[in-house]
């Protein structure tokens, strides 16, 4: 049966049957095992046993590596080289026990030192009995839980006290030596984990035991029972600490481990019900996805409650106490307003808000709590503070610098104030109206852009691509140009985000995100320049350019490079009409000869696995590129592309063979040197990728890496095999302070915004000397959290003595994406989808037509309002017979024939015909254009199905493999494989390409949209189980809600209530025809069997509100 390891960190195998294996710790890492070798060859564990003067073997076992065949052992009596040793010890001068500690290293394969943990032998001079404990486990709902740790300390009177952690495995064995008459011990210890709870607790059925060794072996055993579960969590949030009488204000509750559909009561206090439009200070939170939301509405009313009322919400039955407080001010009338100006115009985009003028006075008052204009105040148009400012949710433009949302959360109040961003304006990118642009387009893409591109515009643009018009106003790319300027093999757009490089008109590149479409292929619906939300700025030009645009793993045209990275450059040669290629280098912009051999648009220097063009020492080198066409000679780039070529960052670290990270390398690791990526270069935490060699190849060996020196100082982090790093460890080898910082620091719980991965997760927070707002949202870096880098709101903000709940991070500013606050999640995020445009119109007919009897050559694209013949002509002449290759009518037919640049048919003055023959008749065929050049290809799911394509020029292999893509759709995907010996019909022009069968493959089966996160239907009330004959009685007397319901829908008359959150039990009285009242202070009654006529069983009727009977309760 078939084994294999999901990955290096994983305890897990996939296994051929399906079934799943746990392992345990001994056998997910490198490590030499040692045991004692039996007379009948069985193996014993640590501790062994060996009597005076008689030899024992002891035997050293590789696991998971394969050593080198040269062991060293250390301890009394331990010599030779070989993985099997005997070992012989004589115990005199009264001695009759003694514990010997052996120990053994080897090498792997690649050099790297393994050490065993120590084995311990226990010789006597007399015989020697065992007492083995075995333990089993029941604790629930695993016995491998996180949410506990244990451990067993044993010893006896030759064996001295050992204290060993628990595995966590169903059945557990602990044994201690003794001669006749010696004593022995075992005690067991449970702890719970930060962050659980359990009930039952934790117990042994037996803790401890104790006794004396007679002349036998002793047999004990021990059970573990309890269970845990993690512990619960509240943190509510109001969206404002201050309101005016009749607004709106929203609290939210953010909890932990609470399951959905759970009920929370809150109690309201410091008001009186008639203050609320929900004329009620009792309700419930209905959890779901551990959040929920209450909306209250204060009344405006006549009566003064100067200076303010405070309404304060608390959970009930929550220790400790879980509350937050509003304060609630009557209308301001009676103070002057202070004003700023404001933009007229909302916006859907911050920055968009931010490059408007604010030209109109908006009138406020800062409310008690309110310092200064920000969130939660309310903007009015009027002096007299009556007509909010704006009511749309839209940006807007406040004052010089801030931007915020008004009218989101109450007609004329601010959220997401904050200051506005560098705005990043675009140069001017000139095209070309009648031959094709050229850019550099990154092969991979993000599925969401992020803040201002910032996901795309991280990624390397490394393929050179190809359109025409006016890449603004939506244009096709294209992976080949013809001598002719026909643009064929689109681009395989997959409706992501892609980095696409344009060139300024000064000569230097710029970097957009741009969302390019699956369907059409390669169409760019939307594009901007990054780090902002606007579109490039672009002209027409005739002018011939050439521009170098460089790319390395590490990002585009950063002008320096590792020695030996493989660097591509690519040469942009715009308005240039059949270019020819010429590289060249030199040790200055001005000093330049040719590269020999080097004549494509692209260069590659330290190509992987060797040929061409080379670089492996450090130093300055300028290259540039002679462009040659029609009526161009040797036009090269105003501006040589300067690479500095530096050695990679080394790190000499020390290193554990460890399954996840672990502080042990900060002490006792094996010392190594590894390389790391460019961001290395700052620190080792900063790296995100490391190598064995120092050209930035080679496996490392997985485990945990640490950079300390004295064992306490700097950090430690987890580095797999395939050099990709985790977080470096928060407070690093130094480990958790006993106590938390309560100076120059902010301590805060955040939340983990919508439409990422573990959104919704709580995290608690110590911002080291700097702090931010209640609601403030930030993108913080991967520091170790739940989920990875991402975007938090600010929930809570704690007093500096607080203690809080572990794990808790300390975090610099260096943490933070960006030190400005977002004004939004949904900002932060940026997973924003351009605008639905119909590109291809379903009432058109597409064709593509290509000569007739030819193979080869340039598609002719056309498009019109009625079906399409199979061939016509233009004119006369015979030799303008087109015959259709692909069509396209209702979303039926091929994508390839459609181009934003088709021709309308009907201007064309075309004659029609049936099939080439006729219109060819007497007359002279079209020049014949056959595929000269074939390549097989195979499916990507299906190695053992191949297919050859053609192409025009009968190119070698390796110019094949420079050319043209590695992956095609033709029906199916298909990849490169090797060379073919039949010719093709099938032009690989016509298709669309990929970088790999991956990106194929989200092209053919794009993933279905996620299911919207969107509460339960299912709601719970609070209602009484006492009942009054009437309404008012009802109303006067009930005010404990100890029981819960269920419904859908709204609460009222004919709503049927359940006891089940999955509704399969009605709530119906047997008998009962008296009134109730739930939490939201309404009085009903509930149907039952042989109840009122008309009414059915579990049904609610005769429902009102209390606000409308006199009650007296309050």
């Amino acid at each position: 049966m078939a084994v294999n390891k999901i990955n290096s960190r994983s305890p897990y195998y996939v296994v051929g049957a399906g079934s799943e294996v746990v392992t345990t710790s001994d056998t997910d890492t490198y490590q030499l095992k040692i045991v004692q070798v039996n007379a009948d060859e069985s193996t014993s564990d640590s501790p062994g046993e060996g009597t005076s003067g008689v030899a024992i073997k002891l035997r050293a076992i590789p696991v998971n590596f394969t050593s080198s065949g040269t062991y060293t052992w250390t301890g009394t009596g331990a010599s030779g080289t070989t993985a099997d040793i005997d070992v012989t010890v004589t115990l005199g001068g009264g001695v009759t026990n003694q514990e010997i500690s052996y120990g053994c290293s080897t090498t792997d394969s690649d050099g790297n030192t393994i050490t065993a943990t120590a084995f311990v032998v226990v010789w006597a001079t007399t015989t020697q009995y065992t007492a083995t404990l075995t333990i089993t486990n029941d604790i629930a709902p695993s016995f491998s839980s996180a949410g506990y740790s244990g451990t067993v300390t044993k010893q006896s009177d030759i064996q001295a006290s050992q204290t060993v952690n628990l595995q966590k495995l169903k059945t557990e064995v602990f044994e201690v030596k003794g001669r006749n008459g010696d004593s022995y011990s075992f005690t067991i210890a449970l702890t719970v984990a930060t962050g659980y709870a359990a009930s039952p607790a934790l117990a042994a059925s037996t803790a401890s035991f104790t006794g004396t060794f007679g002349s036998a072996n002793v047999t004990l055993a021990s059970t573990l029972t309890g269970t845990l579960a993690l512990s619960e969590t509240y943190v509510l949030t109001p969206n404002v600490t201050s309101v005016t009488e009749g607004n709106t204000f929203t609290i939210d509750l953010t909890t932990q481990n609470i399951p959905d559909d759970t009920a929370v009561p809150f109690t309201i206090t410091g008001i009186s019900a008639n203050d609320l439009v929900r004329n009620g200070l009792t309700g419930s939170f209905q959890v779901y996805n551990n959040a929920a939301q209450e909306v209250f509405e204060a009344v405006k009313d006549t009566t003064s409650e100067q200076p303010y009322e405070t309404f304060t919400l608390t959970l009930n039955e929550i220790s400790p106490t879980v509350s937050t407080s509003v304060k609630i001010y009557d209308e301001q009338t009676s103070e002057t307003p202070d004003t700023v100006l404001v933009s007229p115009t909302g916006r859907t985009v911050a920055t968009v808000a931010c490059a408007d003028t604010a030209s109109v006075t908006a009138y406020f008052v800062l409310l008690d709590g309110q310092s200064a204009l920000g969130n939660g105040v309310t903007l009015f148009s009027d002096q007299s503070l009556q007509t909010p400012y704006a009511s749309d949710g839209k940006y807007y433009k406040i004052g010089s610098n801030n931007n915020g949302i008004i009218g989101a959360e109450a007609d004329g109040r601010i959220s997401g104030y904050v200051l506005c961003p560098t705005i990043i304006t675009s140069c001017n990118i000139e095209e070309s109206s009648n031959i094709p642009n050229t850019g550099v387009i990154s092969s991979s893409f993000s599925t969401v852009s992020g803040p201002q591109g910032l996901n795309p515009c991280e990624l390397v643009a490394d393929t050179e691509v190809y359109y025409n018009g006016a890449i603004t106003e939506g244009a096709s790319l294209y992976t080949q140009r013809a001598s002719d300027n026909n643009l064929s093999s689109p681009f395989g757009g997959t409706d992501n985000w892609y980095k696409l490089i344009l060139t300024c008109s000064d000569g230097t590149p710029q970097e957009h995100y741009a969302y390019v479409l699956s369907y059409p292929p390669g169409y760019v619906s939307s594009i901007k320049v990054c780090g902002s939300d606007s579109p490039p700025t672009t002209t027409i030009t005739s002018s011939a350019r050439v521009t170098i645009s460089m790319s390395t793993s590490d990002g585009n045209n950063q002008g320096f490079a590792f020695v030996s990275q493989r660097v591509k450059l690519v040469a942009v040669a715009e308005n240039i009409t059949n270019p020819t290629y010429q590289w060249t280098k030199g040790s200055s912009s001005g000093s330049q000869s040719d590269i020999s051999g080097e004549t494509s648009s692209e260069l590659i220097i330290n190509e992987v696995g060797g040929g061409g063009e080379t670089q492996t020492s450090a130093g300055d080198v300028f290259y540039n590129c002679k462009v040659s066409g029609v009526g161009v000679t040797d036009l090269t780039s105003t501006t040589a592309r300067q690479i500095t070529w530096e050695a990679r960052p080394s790190f000499t670290l020390r290193f554990a063979s460890t399954a996840s990270a672990s502080n042990t390398a900060c002490t006792s690791g094996t010392t190594v040197t590894i390389h790391g990526d460019r961001d290395a270069k700052t620190a080792f935490c900063v790296g995100n990728q490391f190598f064995a060699n120092a050209d930035g190849t080679g496996a490392l060996s997985a485990g945990t890496y640490s950079d300390s020196s004295s064992g306490t100082d700097n950090n430690y982090r987890y580095i797999e095999a395939s050099g990709i790093a985790g977080p470096c460890i928060n407070y690093g080898c130094a480990g958790e302070p006993v106590s938390q910082p309560t100076t120059n620091i902010q301590k805060v719980a955040v939340r983990r915004c919508p439409d990422q991965t573990n959104a919704g997760a709580l995290e608690y927070i110590i911002f080291d000397n700097f702090e931010y707002g209640l609601g403030n949202v930030l993108r913080f870096n991967d520091f170790g959290q739940s989920g990875g880098a991402g975007c938090y709101e600010i929930i809570e903000i704690f007093s500096d003595s607080t203690t809080l709940p572990s794990p808790n991070f300390t975090l610099q500013t260096s943490d933070l994406h960006r030190t400005q606050p977002y004004g939004t999640c949904q900002e932060c995020v940026g997973d924003i989808e351009p605008e639905e445009t119909q590109i291809i119109d379903p009432n058109k007919y597409y064709g593509a037509y290509r000569q007739c009897g030819n193979t080869a050559g340039s598609l002719f694209y056309v498009v019109s309002d009625s079906d399409l013949p199979n061939v016509f002509r233009i004119g006369a002449n015979t030799q303008n017979c087109r015959s259709i290759i692909f069509k396209l009518h209702n979303n039926v037919g091929d994508t390839s024939a459609y181009s934003p640049d088709a021709s309308v048919f009907e201007d064309l003055f075309p004659t029609s015909f049936n099939d080439c023959a006729t219109c060819i008749g007497g007359g002279s065929a079209p020049p014949s254009a056959t595929l000269a050049g074939k390549r097989t290809y195979k499916q990507c799911d299906d190695a053992s199905q191949t297919i050859v394509f053609g192409h025009t020029d009968n190119l070698t292999a390796a110019q094949f493999q420079e050319q043209y893509p590695s992956v095609v759709y033709n029906g199916v995907c298909y990849e490169d494989s090797t060379t073919a010996s039949v010719t093709s019909t099938i032009n690989i022009d016509d298709l669309v390409n990929f970088r790999d069968c991956a990106s194929c493959d989200a092209f053919v089966n794009p993933p279905p949209p996620p299911a919207e996160d969107r509460p339960s239907n299912i709601k719970v009330m609070r209602i009484s189980t006492s009942s009054a004959s009437d309404e008012t009685t009802a109303c006067n007397t009930l005010n404990t809600y100890d029981l819960n319901v269920y419904y859908v829908g709204v609460f009222g008359d004919n709503t049927y209530l359940y006891s089940d959150p999955s509704l399969s039990t009605l709530y119906a009285p047997t008998s009962e025809t008296n009134f109730r009242v739930n939490e939201n202070r309404n009085y009903f009654k509930i149907g039952y069997s042989g109840g009122p006529s008309g009414v059915r069983p579990g049904a609610v009727y005769n429902f009102g509100s209390c606000s409308g009977v006199d009650v007296y309760w309050y």
